[in-house]
């Protein structure tokens, strides 16, 4: 508990500039709109609510992210289908089987129940180093079935003899490897994805990807709410907005990138160009980005009982690939660069799937 009072008190942080109200202003209506309304204060100053003129009518276009958690998530994704979008492996199945292009997974490990996808056990120090000898030469990412926000995910070479070595050149032993992944449901061992060339040069140690959201209505129609492009930074393997990452805004018919911007806590601010690498984000175009469009709304149709799904999508040297699917979006993620999201069509679509926005 206390800790979570710290760290609600880290963002709560007013404004300052010509363009804001006062700044004991900002921090009564902060609070205010906390208590009333469960906006936290990351959300606020994302949605700049601080500056002049905002009036409330404006905020009401927008998705509350407590909100979207207790009501929006579950009456709109279907309890019976929405593990599927949580476990990776369910996912990968799913996806392959509407042949929809995923990372290729080599194993689970797990102490009592890991495989190989080729045929055998995979649940010791034998096993793993049995594996890795057959995949020497690549490079792998191991993370947890069931890890949320690029927690616990790791990336590694596969050197002569199995042995692997990661970016920062460490050289875990088997047995090191083996006593990491021994808790919780299971660690996947899969390919490592490529990043298009013209991604990469943003940040090469990240996977960078774009969270596309789809939205299928009753009428069974699909479309996309909105889309961000997400950057880690120099040294990371991940590219969560969460962690640290860039997120950047895309515009749906071109593909061509906005401003960047980081969460508060990691220094906040609109970025014109990626911190480390100085690439412009502004007027880039994303390569095979109609591609993109097309792949998420396969994938969308793929889990109809599933109405509102993040998806996480690489562009690679191949074309895209879906790396996960997230029924627990986060609606700041896209009102931070889109605006408000609750437009009269939506609230007449919510309502027709029995989700009433409150007013």
């Amino acid at each position: 508990m206390l800790t979570r009072v710290r760290d609600f008190l880290t963002r709560f942080n007013a404004q300052p500039g010509e363009g804001y109200k006062p700044r004991l202003y900002q921090y009564w209506q902060m609070l205010w709109l906390f208590i009333r309304h469960h906006l936290s204060p990351t959300e606020y100053n994302l949605y700049e609510f601080g500056r002049k003129g905002v009036r409330p009518a404006q905020r009401k276009e927008y998705l509350i992210t407590a909100w979207a958690v207790r009501e929006m998530r579950p009456r709109l994704n279907s309890r019976l289908w929405e593990p599927v979008l949580r476990n990776k492996i369910l996912f990968n199945q799913q996806m392959t089987r509407h042949k929809l292009p995923v990372a290729q997974i080599f194993g689970l490990f797990h102490p009592q129940h890991g495989y190989c996808s080729g045929g055998g056990q995979l649940c010791g120090e034998a096993d793993f180093a049995q594996l890795l000898q057959g995949l020497e030469g690549r490079d792998i990412i191991i993370k947890p079935v069931d890890g949320l926000k690029g927690s616990h995910i790791s990336r590694y070479q596969v050197g002569t003899g199995g042995l692997l070595v990661s970016p920062q050149g460490d050289r875990p032993t088997w047995a090191e490897m083996v006593e990491e992944m021994s808790w919780g449901n299971g660690f996947l061992i899969e390919e490592c994805l490529e990043n298009h060339a013209e991604i990469k040069v943003f940040n090469a140690s990240s996977l960078n990807t774009c969270r596309v959201v789809t939205f299928i209505n009753k009428e069974g129609n699909c479309r996309v709410l909105f889309a961000t492009a997400r950057f880690g930074r120099r040294g990371s393997v991940t590219d969560n907005w969460s962690a640290g990452g860039v997120a950047v805004g895309i515009d749906l018919t071109t593909g061509a990138l906005g401003r960047g911007l980081l969460l508060p806590q990691y220094g906040g601010g609109w970025l014109e160009c990626h911190p480390d690498s100085n690439q412009p984000f502004v007027g880039k175009i994303l390569p095979r980005w109609p591609e993109v469009m097309d792949l998420v709304k396969r994938a969308a149709f793929s889990l109809p009982w599933c109405h509102a799904i993040g998806w996480d999508v690489a562009i690679t040297p191949k074309g895209p690939v879906l790396v996960e699917g997230n029924g627990q979006w986060n609606p700041s993620l896209g009102q931070a660069f889109s605006g408000g999201l609750l437009t009269p069509e939506l609230r007449r679509e919510f309502q027709e799937l029995g989700l009433t926005v409150p007013a």
